[in-house]
């Protein structure tokens, strides 16, 4: 980690505070959010990117939204869905960056977040296992328990 990216040590705080009572961390990626028209508005869009830490547990997909280092990469929302209650998950192609993107129909949730590879160690290898993990619950029939996974 370079000295203008989150730690570790926040990294595994943030998704500790979100976490409910009997909850395991399965994987964790880190990611940004990027809107399309930022893209094409390089130099202002870059201001309306968000930063998430993409966190799976045994029975949740949890994404904590935190800030830059101008806010000491502090944690800003945290947004929340049932394993059952993810419709789908994917993972873009790309070499060094690719898209994540989790929806959930019923609760009107679609988050698409850009993950580096160099950004976390083992980052795009999470992000796959995140993947994983819900096409096995969606397999199962949207069950409330996650298969124990470690990545």
């Amino acid at each position: 980690m370079g000295l203008f990216s989150i730690s570790e040590q926040k990294v595994q705080s943030h998704v500790q505070t979100a976490l409910q009572p009997g909850e395991q961390i399965q994987q964790i990626v880190l990611g940004t959010e990027k809107p399309f028209w930022t893209k094409i508005f390089y130099r202002v869009g870059v201001f309306f990117w968000s930063n998430y830490i993409v966190a799976t547990t045994n029975q949740r997909v949890v994404f904590v939204e935190y800030g830059g280092l101008l806010s000491g990469f502090k944690s800003k929302r945290v947004d929340a869905l049932a394993l059952g209650e993810v419709d789908s998950a994917s993972l873009g192609w790309g070499i060094f960056n690719k898209n994540l993107t989790v929806n959930a129909a019923a609760r009107r949730f679609k988050r698409t977040v850009e993950v580096n590879r160099f950004q976390r160690k083992g980052n795009l290898d999470n992000a796959q296992a995140v993947v994983g993990t819900v096409q096995q619950v969606r397999a199962m029939g949207g069950g409330a328990a996650a298969p124990q996974l470690h990545g």
